[in-house]
Order: structure tokens, then C-alpha cells, then sequence
């Protein structure tokens, strides 16, 4: 039974932005001159007297404001809405009908602009098109909920996570150089044109939004240029950078106890920035080093070419040649607690040290791990700051990265047995010949865990058996046994078949298409409602699609191009909108040729040897040597179908 709930008002804060006051600003920063913080070589000092003057800036031309606003408020009324609501009534009780009628298109427009801007940037997925959804229809106004963990309760719980119990301090490189590093991305022009192209989002405890570092660029674009290169050379991360400010995410549908969330950790814009430069520039480059590839292999997430649907590549590929030469094979999915915000900072820079990365960027690292504060906010309040000595911070541009070096030497203790990873989720291929080792496997993998500060959590991690013949097959494990799987979102069973992925999908679409009318129904129309029909609808359906398209019977696929035609009649899609078996081929040639045309894509590896020929009578798809194929399910995989594509 929905109970209205009872008038609650919260003060909110805003900058109010006009044209007039960027003109103002603009004109100011030509007058700006940023010698004191460019002659400055201490790296601390030059972080806080550019921080000081840029937000004088801010606070000057922008200054904050509070407003009321209660639960019972439409979606559409924001701080700055019902600003100019106040500043209406205002001029109505004074008699300036003009005025006021004028401050009442102006609020017409902004609510048409920001419902359109928000249909056309907000809803980038299934996720932001349901919260849209929701926020229009109202649907948690109506709901009471009892009361959840407060503030500082959740920064308790996720700073007591994040607490090693037996912490020692990493050590630095003495031998780094402390002359000025040179480092080209760091130039100015370079800063400016990323400053200049970046995209909305949270604003740091520094209290720097996007969208002025993004207007002021041009002006800022030398000073910061500057403080990266002094962070860079002297290896020390501003103090500003190592605070951050936690928002809780929902792991369930009603959370009610703190493990009900996860902690996403929101870090200052230049400081992620900063970050994904030293990501790009000196750690990359080690994955796909000619010495040290091999530990990095197995790993999908978070690197350049990695992703979901690489992964589910690799691992039908080799679950279909397994099965060709072994009766059965054991596929363990390994659940690790807590894994990214537990990680023991000790083992992880001692992991980084050993490989070939400039002192100064290790130690810089080291330094950007140490001294961490963090806060959570919820809606109503924030909590004070507690330190943390352990974690990768989730929703830093380090974080994810660093847990791929943390995970590369977590390998199969038997040359046969194979373990493959997307970030924390970790998965262990076993072939019945080898079923014996299960048990060594498991405890490696738990030893490996707790070096690092992780725990292997066996009672949810899972185990299938997948099997193309009938009969009994035997466990030596006590993990809980199931008969089909998902992994990475795409659902499958121990006959390597797939109809329980299609019958998600087609649910999952018929509430998806609820949400479009909705959304429809509240103004979004024409160019904009395709886009977030193929960001949300289309997007659902072909997920992976590569990976297990060639699985599929033609009545599967038929159902989900079911789904294509029936947008198209409502008007979600237009007419001349591809068919699915089309979008999958289109997706299928591109990825196939990237990872042709590029030796260090994850899935190069899987590549037969390229055929020696001494003539050339036509142009051919490739030019690799057509392997031969054993079972069905083999002619099913990615590859083989694309080897065999237009090979004759």
C-alpha cells in the first residue's frame, strides 16, 4: 500500500550561470597573470596558490547560493528553477507583471532545455533511462522506506574495509631522478585540449566542477600544465587530490544494513585527469611489453582492446576446444569479497616496482596510495573524514589499472587448468582429466588472496560442469553446483546453450519498450528518441553479441529481431533501421579485423599462423591458415567463423 510521505525540505546549493557572468569572467582571466604560481617550485606551495586564486575566481563571478526544496517538488524544479520562482513571485507582489512574465519564459525555456538535455546526455543506458523514468512518474514519491544507515555509519563501515590490520608503509625509490621530468603530454597546448573536452561529471572535494575548468581553459590550461609537470618530477600528489568523497551505491533493491552498498569514491576532475596521463603514458605500455605480456594475457578489463565481449571470446573458445579432446570441463567462477577496496597497498607496489616503470612515476604512485582521507555523503548530510591505509579507491583513473598489476601473477598452479579475469571477476577452466587439481587450485588461489589482503569467498563462489555427452560427472568440490551460469551479463548452460540469455533479453525488452512510451509520452521524440532507444533497447539485445551469436538457433535469433521490428513499428526506431544478424555482422568484421591488423590486441593470440603462399591470384578476407575443426560447437565460435567468412 503506498502512504504519502511526509513534507521534507533540504537546503541545496547551486552557482547560478549566465551568459553575463561568463562575459565577466572571461574578461577578468585576461587580466589574470599566473607568474607567482609558474615561478613556484615547490610542488605543495604552487598547488595551493592555484587552487586559491581559482576558486576566489569561482566563488566571485559564481558565488553559492542555497535554496529550499521539498520532496514534494516536481522532478523538473531545480536550485536554480525554483530560484527564479522566488525571484518571479517577488516581482508579481510588487506589481512587475512584465518583469515577472519574462522571468517566466525564461523558466519555460530552462525546463525545455534541461528535460532535453537530459534526454539526450542523462540516458546514455538502461540504468539512466529507468531513473528518468522514474523521476517523471514520481514512483518513489509515494513509497515509504525505513530508516537506512546514516552517514557516518557507512564511512565507519567502508573506512574499517579499507583498513589493513597489518599495514607496513611501501617503500620509495632513492634513485629517482629529481631534475624536471619531461613529459610531453603535459604540455600546455595538449592540457587545454583536454581540459577543453571534458565530460560531465561529479565535481571533486576540491570543489573545481567541469564545466568551469572546461570555460576557463583556455586561461588555465599553462598553470596546470605547470602543476602536473612539478607533481610528475617530484613525485608528490597535492594533498587536495587525496581527499575524496564516497556516494554509496545500492547493491539491492532496498538496502537496509551498510554491506548493502558499495563505496564509489569521487576524486578531483584534474586529478583524474593527471592520472589517466600517467595511466596512458607509462603503464599501458608495460601490458603489452614484449617481456612481461604474458602475465597480463588472461586479463580483460581495463586496458586497451580489453573488453566483455574479448572476454566471453576467450573463454567459449576455449571451453568449445576442451570439450572436443575431454568429456566434461569444470568452470569455477571465484568470488573475491571486497576485492578493490581491500587490497594491501605493500603487496601491490612492491608487485609495480618490478616492472619497468620510471622511479619517479612508482614513488608517485606510493604517495598518491598514502594519506587517504575520505567522507560519504548521503542526501541529507556528510560524514566527517576517517583514513584509510588500504584500496585502490574506486572511481579514481589509477584504481582499476593498478588491480590489473595486483592480479598478474594469480595463474593456474597445472599448465592445463586455466584462469581468466576481468578485473576482480576471476574464473578457473578445469578439463575432467585434471579434476584432482581442483582442490590445489582453490587453495593457491585463497593463499594468493590472503598476501594481498583479499579474501576468497567459497560459500558464493559457483561451479558448472559443462558436458556434451549425458551421464553422471563428478565434483571433487564442495562449491555450490549449478546448471547454468552467467558470466560478464551473458547467461549459458552446461551444453554451452544459450536460451536462457535470449529469454532474459526479450523480458528485459518488453519493460524497456514500458519505459520508452514513458519517455515518450513526456517529450522525447524524433532524432532523440532513436538515440536512446539504440543506447538502451538495442544495446540490451546485442550485448556481447560476437561472443555467442553463432551459438544461437535461427528461431533465437528471430525472437530478438522480433524485438527490432516491433520498435520500428512504434516508432523507437526508424524505418530503415538494420536488422540484428546485419549490426552483429557489421560488429563481427570490424572487431575481426582489428584484432588482425593489430598484434597487441587481447585476442591475437587466439590467431592461427598466417599462410605462406607463393602466388596471389585475389584479394582474400586474410591470409591466416584455416585450422581444422573438430566438434560443432568449435564451428560456432567468433574465430572460426570469421576465418572461414569469405575464405573461398
Amino acid at each position: 500500500m503506498l502512504v504519502d510521505k511526509h513534507k521534507t525540505t533540504q537546503k541545496k546549493q547551486y552557482r547560478l550561470r549566465t551568459p553575463d557572468q561568463h562575459a565577466a569572467m572571461v574578461s577578468y582571466l585576461h587580466t589574470v597573470s599566473w607568474d607567482y604560481v609558474l615561478h613556484d617550485c615547490e610542488t605543495q606551495s604552487a598547488f595551493d596558490k592555484f587552487y586559491q586564486c581559482i576558486l576566489d575566481i569561482l566563488d566571485h563571478f559564481y558565488p553559492l547560493r542555497s535554496v529550499s526544496i521539498s520532496n514534494r517538488e516536481p522532478y523538473f524544479v531545480t536550485p536554480v528553477i525554483k530560484s527564479l520562482l522566488r525571484k518571479r513571485n517577488r516581482l508579481m507582489r510588487r506589481g512587475a507583471v512584465a518583469a515577472a512574465d519574462s522571468i517566466t519564459q525564461r523558466i519555460g525555456r530552462r525546463i525545455a532545455d534541461q528535460n532535453s538535455f537530459a534526454f539526450a546526455t542523462d540516458v546514455r543506458g538502461s540504468k539512466q533511462m529507468w531513473d528518468r523514468v522514474r523521476l517523471i512518474t514520481g514512483q518513489n514519491a509515494g513509497t515509504t522506506s525505513h530508516r537506512g544507515p546514516t552517514a557516518e555509519e557507512l564511512n565507519q563501515h567502508f573506512a574499517d574495509i579499507s583498513t589493513d590490520s597489518i599495514y607496513q608503509s611501501p617503500f620509495q625509490k632513492a634513485t629517482v631522478n629529481q631534475a624536471k621530468q619531461e613529459f610531453t603530454e603535459f604540455s600546455e597546448y595538449f592540457i587545454f585540449n583536454l581540459l577543453d573536452k571534458l565530460k560531465p561529471t561529479a565535481t571533486g572535494l576540491d570543489g573545481l566542477p567541469v564545466w568551469f575548468i572546461r570555460l576557463a581553459a583556455p586561461w588555465i590550461a599553462g598553470p596546470v600544465s605547470h602543476i602536473f609537470h612539478l607533481s610528475y618530477s617530484s613525485s608528490i600528489v597535492p594533498v587536495q587530490w587525496k581527499h575524496s568523497c564516497i556516494t554509496p551505491v545500492p547493491k539491492t533493491t532496498q538496502p537496509a544494513t551498510c554491506a548493502d552498498y558499495r563505496p564509489i569514491s569521487v576524486t578531483p576532475v584534474l586529478s583524474r585527469v593527471m592520472e589517466r596521463l600517467i595511466v596512458r603514458h607509462d603503464l599501458y605500455p608495460v601490458l603489452v611489453h614484449p617481456d612481461f605480456s604474458n602475465l597480463f594475457w588472461d586479463q580483460f578489463a581495463f586496458r586497451p582492446t580489453g573488453s566483455t565481449t574479448a572476454a566471453l571470446i576467450f573463454l567459449f573458445h576455449h571451453l568449445s576446444h576442451m570439450l572436443q579432446d575431454h568429456k566434461s570441463v569444470h568452470l569455477i567462477a571465484l568470488d573475491f569479497s571486497k576485492a578493490f577496496d581491500t587490497i594491501r597497498h605493500s603487496a601491490l607496489t612492491a608487485k609495480i616496482s618490478s616492472f619497468p616503470i620510471s622511479d619517479n612515476v612508482y614513488n608517485w604512485i606510493v604517495n598518491f596510495l598514502s594519506d587517504r582521507q575520505h567522507q560519504t555523503k548521503t542526501k541529507d548530510s556528510r560524514s566527517d573524514f576517517k583514513s584509510i591505509n588500504a584500496s585502490i579507491i574506486q572511481g579514481s583513473g589509477l584504481g582499476p589499472v593498478a588491480y590489473i598489476f595486483n592480479a598478474s601473477d594469480l595463474c593456474p598452479a597445472h599448465q592445463s587448468n586455466l584462469i581468466f579475469k576481468y578485473a576482480d571477476d576471476t574464473y578457473l577452466i578445469v578439463p575432467d582429466t585434471h579434476l584432482h587439481t581442483i582442490p590445489l587450485e582453490l587453495q593457491r588461489i585463497s593463499d594468493w588472496a590472503n598476501r594481498h589482503n583479499l579474501k576468497l569467498n567459497q560459500s558464493k563462489s559457483k561451479e558448472m560442469i559443462l558436458s556434451l555427452h549425458n551421464g553422471q560427472v563428478s565434483t571433487v568440490t564442495c562449491l555450490t553446483r549449478v546448471e547454468s551460469l552467467t558470466v560478464l551479463g551473458v547467461t549459458f548452460n552446461s551444453k554451452l546453450r544459450f536460451d536462457s540469455h535470449i529469454a532474459h533479453i526479450i523480458n528485459k525488452a518488453a519493460r524497456t519498450l514500458y519505459g520508452l512510451k514513458t519517455l515518450r509520452a513526456h517529450g522525447l521524440t524524433g532524432q532523440s528518441l532513436w538515440d536512446v532507444t539504440r543506447a538502451t533497447l538495442i544495446a540490451q539485445i546485442l550485448y556481447a553479441a560476437p561472443a555467442w551469436w553463432g551459438f544461437l538457433s535461427m528461431a533465437e535469433k528471430d525472437h530478438l529481431q522480433s524485438v527490432i521490428r516491433k520498435s520500428k513499428r512504434y516508432g523507437f526506431l526508424p524505418g530503415n533501421f538494420q536488422n540484428a544478424c546485419d549490426i552483429v555482422e557489421t560488429l563481427e568484421t570490424n572487431l575481426f579485423r582489428s584484432v588482425c591488423a593489430n598484434p597487441q590486441h587481447v585476442l591475437f593470440r587466439l590467431l592461427p599462423p598466417e599462410k605462406a603462399t607463393g602466388y596471389n591470384l585475389r584479394q582474400r578476407s586474410h591470409h591466416l591458415t584455416l585450422p581444422q575443426i573438430g566438434n560443432n560447437f568449435i564451428r560456432k565460435n567468433f574465430l572460426y567463423r570469421m576465418l572461414f567468412k569469405d575464405s573461398y
